[in-house]
């Protein structure tokens, strides 16, 4: 691995802060608490990073990491890990393991829009060898239950930043 390759993993991940007014209920609450896996942080402003999954095939927008947002003794318990951006039925689809019925499964967590690029995002020092995307998000119909129905699904969620080494980026 060279020293550019090291950089260019170092800047990449996931960065998403799930729904402002949710983190900020869970942080209110007198037994709220914020747990976070190997892969994962938590940004000043909230927002949740987490690490590309070395694993995963070059292309693909893979990441590792979970949080668990607890509150109420435990009557509130939102668990996501391993998101991935999918492609269901031809939309972008932020997807999520989460314990639901007692075992681990990846559900649709957030539907995806991809928004132009944003001017002067990178921080890759000007060498191109990553790529920025932004998304706006909106809760996925088969998440709402994990909110026990608060939010209806198409509620907005907070924007998901996404950045990617290039393919070419040693070439």
């Amino acid at each position: 691995m060279t020293a550019t390759e090291t950089l260019t993993r170092r800047n990449t991940g996931l960065v998403w802060g799930l729904k402002d007014s949710f983190l900020a209920y869970v942080a209110g609450c007198p037994d709220g608490t914020v747990e976070l896996s190997p892969g994962t942080g938590q940004l000043p402003d909230g927002s949740f990073y987490f690490s590309p999954d070395p694993g995963a095939p070059p292309a693909a927008l893979q990441f590792r990491g979970g949080v668990r947002l607890r509150a109420h003794g435990g009557m509130l318990d939102v668990c996501l890990a391993d998101p991935r951006v999918d492609e269901v039925s031809g939309q972008p689809v932020l997807t999520a393991e989460t314990w639901k019925d007692g075992v681990w499964q990846r559900i649709s967590f957030a539907d995806l829009s991809w928004l132009p690029a944003v001017a002067g995002t990178d921080d890759d020092g000007g060498d191109g060898t990553v790529r920025t995307l932004l998304a706006e998000t909106r809760l996925h119909p088969e998440a709402t239950a994990l909110f026990d129905d608060t939010y209806p699904a198409g509620e907005v969620l907070s924007p998901l930043l996404v950045r990617t080494p290039l393919e070419d980026s040693n070439s």
